[in-house]
């Protein structure tokens, strides 16, 4: 009861700010609106287009399936596509590790083996041959089962045009990232970063007002205010998140897919993370300035690395790309327009995993030093 008491005094006091709540609700809308606005000549459009997206493929026999590979290779030219046949396999992989290409295809049909290599810094375009060759390759699947059955079926099977199978029927031209559906979830995990903020303020506020003290003398345990400002920072910041996501999806026209739930769960455990990063700054640096500061610096890298300003790919940089692997806003964001994009839950549970680890790892810092000082 003492914590839920402890929870319910910070949601009041945090919702009560004015000035955080515009802050954390108008702010990201705001930016949301204007970056959406600015780029969306640059990003999205009404048709896919993927001009000079370079891709590479290679062709190991001969036959009928192979002709069917070729005309899906075809296929990706008219979206701007350029496929460039090579005649090594090895070849192929590394030209895709050196970002000369998006992706890389590999044919093999003696061993009656298809491969995809992609690049990370063309995650958008590979991600969409991905789903194309999906297409191809469940065509290839049944053909396979229907040869084992009546082999000579696969003559009039493959007299059907063929091109049927590499139209992108899967892909909703409407869920194509506009720059307001890309700035809609980079400002949204942005936000919920500086949401740190509320946790370091949970823990230096009551210094400032002299208040902790007091309420450590009375018959509250350690353990019950720790637990409760937690709470409290936390659900004042989902609060928070809701409504910037209920606004941004219903007046913004912001996508988040057919998948809500799990786009939420993941910003939740960013969240997480940031209030723990929050109480853990406010713990390890007594003062408020220099927490706040240090808040301020490690904020806005994150968030860069996470592509939140800029799709990293524009810098062209595999070194850059590498270290972004160490924010967990690039973890979130990435995740999410794959959860959004293309169905692909892959991630999902890696990404809560470095959300959740990291915010223990605060919350073990933040206990260990609240346990030296003395009320």
């Amino acid at each position: 009861m003492k914590i839920f008491n402890i929870a319910l005094k910070e949601i009041k006091h945090n919702l009560r700010d004015k000035q955080v709540m515009v802050i954390m609700i108008a702010f990201p809308i705001v930016l949301m609106w204007i970056l959406g606005t600015a780029f969306s000549g640059v990003m999205g459009g009404d048709s896919l287009n993927f001009e000079n997206t370079k891709i590479a493929y290679y062709i190991n026999g001969e036959g009928q399936r192979v002709q069917s590979f070729e005309e899906f290779i075809k296929e990706t030219e008219k979206f701007g596509m350029k496929p460039t046949k090579i005649e090594d396999h090895q070849e192929g992989i590394n030209n895709v590790k050196e970002t000369e290409y998006a992706c890389y295809i590999s044919f093999n049909d003696d061993e009656n083996k298809i491969s995809l290599f992609k690049n990370e810094r063309y995650n958008f375009e590979a991600t969409f041959v991905e789903g194309v060759f999906q297409a191809f390759v469940q065509k290839y699947n049944v053909i396979a089962e229907i040869a084992k059955v009546n082999p000579g079926a696969i003559v009039e099977v493959l007299k059907e045009d063929s091109k049927n199978y590499v139209q992108v029927k899967s892909i909703d031209r409407k869920k194509e990232p506009r720059a307001i559906d890309y700035y809609g979830i980079t400002m949204t995990t942005l936000i919920i970063m500086y949401g740190s903020m509320a946790g370091a303020y949970a823990i230096n506020g009551e210094r400032t007002r002299k208040t902790g003290s007091r309420i450590l003398t009375s018959p509250i345990k350690r353990y019950e205010f720790f637990i409760g400002k937690n709470i409290g920072a936390f659900a004042s910041l989902i609060f928070q998140l809701l409504i910037v996501i209920i606004f941004s999806k219903y007046v913004l026209g912001v996508n988040f897919g057919d998948n809500p739930g799990v786009v939420l769960l993941i910003m939740a455990s960013e969240a997480f993370m940031a209030i723990a990063l929050g109480i853990g700054a406010a713990f390890i640096f007594k003062s408020e300035s220099t927490a706040i500061g240090i808040l301020n610096i490690m904020i806005p890298l994150m968030v860069f690395l996470g592509g939140g300003y800029v799709p990293l790919g524009q810098f062209n940089s595999e070194v850059l790309l590498n270290i972004a692997k160490l924010s967990p806003v690039r973890w979130a964001n990435e995740t999410i327009f794959k959860v959004i994009y293309s169905g692909n839950f892959t991630d999902v549970f890696t990404t809560i995993a470095i959300n959740l680890i990291a915010a223990t790892v605060f919350l073990i810092i933040s206990t260990l030093v609240f346990r030296r000082e003395r009320a």
